[in-house]
């Protein structure tokens, strides 16, 4: 059971993360309403560029993949031991599967636009802020509803790449 204090964080982000709200899907500083990455909800030419870097960061980490179409498919939430797991069905042929895990993407695509100064300058809401300054604790993870879009781009660039 977690603790009366990460329970209320919880619940201060789900509240935050609802539609209308700061970290909304619909939020005017969702990624998607970033004119510098999408453009009618299609990425623009350097959010393309970042999505195909994604991916081949991640095709050039497994080289030795077998093409044989065969997938080890895991779900669960957090922390319910897919890595492991994964290890102990794959065994010794783990480096001959590619891993694609969403949080992965969702990670590089929070990366980059630390890098690139988005992720303050853009995507992190007043209401944040505020919170903020009032000790509230925020993590990248509370931004990752908004890398949905992105996901599925880097999703169809490794279909249509086979």
């Amino acid at each position: 059971m977690p603790s009366d204090e990460i329970q209320r964080h919880v619940d201060v982000v789900r509240a935050l993360a609802k539609p209308g709200e700061a970290l909304g899907p619909d939020a005017p500083t969702s990624s998607m309403a970033n004119p510098r990455w999408w453009v009618d909800g299609e990425p623009t030419p350097s959010r393309e560029r970042l999505h195909r870097a994604i991916q081949a960061e991640v095709r050039d980490a497994a080289p030795d993949v077998l093409q044989e179409r065969r997938a080890l498919v895991l779900a669960g939430p957090p922390g319910a031991g897919k890595g492991g797991v994964k290890a102990d069905v794959l065994g010794d042929a783990l480096e001959t599967y590619r891993n694609i895990d969403a949080d992965e993407f969702k990670a590089a695509l929070l990366a980059a636009a630390d890098r690139d100064g988005s992720f303050q300058g853009w995507l992190k809401p007043e209401a944040v802020r505020d919170l903020e300054t009032q000790g509230e604790q925020s993590s990248p993870s509370s931004w990752r509803v908004w890398c949905t879009r992105s996901l599925r781009i880097c999703r169809r660039l490794f279909e249509h790449a086979r």
